[in-house]
Order: structure tokens, then sequence, then C-alpha cells
């Protein structure tokens, strides 16, 4: 699985495929690729991709997330933040680097922060 070696990630080790629904929280240290339903948060060392038919409910966080299906909760991304054109996010996202293509839904606020500071509000948000 290459896709994520293209968008400056490392290779996908976690693939939850169309069809397949997850309930629960993931814990990795590659890339991440969610392509089915996932109920719960996502935090990987590297990163993570929402393909265009996964739907997530749940805190994303990760070095670079990119997101081409439908996401609800808060993203933070320690790196860059990417919505797709065809990426749906209804949540509040943290960043040093957003990209948001047109056709791309997008509701919440963004706050571009440094790396180091979105560690610490990723910590705070799990304890």
């Amino acid at each position: 699985m290459g896709f994520g070696d293209s968008k400056g990630m490392g290779p996908v080790d976690t693939l939850i495929g169309p069809g397949a629904s997850f309930r629960g929280n993931i814990t990795s240290k590659l890339t991440v690729h969610v392509d089915g339903e996932v109920i719960g948060n996502i935090t990987t060392e590297d990163g993570l991709i929402i393909g265009e038919k996964g739907v997530v409910r749940g805190t994303l966080t990760g070095r670079v997330l990119v997101v081409s299906g439908k996401v609800k909760g808060n993203l933070n991304g320690l790196t860059r933040i990417e919505i797709t054109s065809s990426g749906e996010v209804i949540g509040d996202l943290s960043t040093p680097d957003l990209s948001v293509e047109n056709g791309a839904v997008f509701v919440g606020s963004s706050h571009m922060e440094e790396a180091a500071k979105i560690v610490e509000i990723s910590r705070a948000a799990r304890e």
C-alpha cells in the first residue's frame, strides 16, 4: 500500500477496509488507513488517512492527517492536516499546516499551532 508514501507518510500498517466497522480506540506507531467506519479515537505517531468511503466519529491525532471521507470530531495534526475535495469534517482542527481543497466541507474552528503545542493539547484531551 504505497498511498501513504505519496502523502509524506510511512507505509500503511493498519487498514479498516470498506464494509468493516470498528468500535474502540486505535493506537499505532505507523500509518492507519480507514475506508470503513470507526467509532472511537485514533492516535498514530505517523500518518492517518480517511479514505473517501471512510467514516470516523472521534478525535484524530497524528503527524499527518488526510481526510477524504467523513469525520465528526476534533483533529490534531502534528505536522499537517489536509481535507481533500471529497472530505467532510465537523470539529475543531489544530495543526501548523492546513490544506482545504475546493469542494471540501469544514464546520468548526481551526488553530494554527506549533507542533509542540498540539502535543500538549492532544495529551490534555486524553486525560
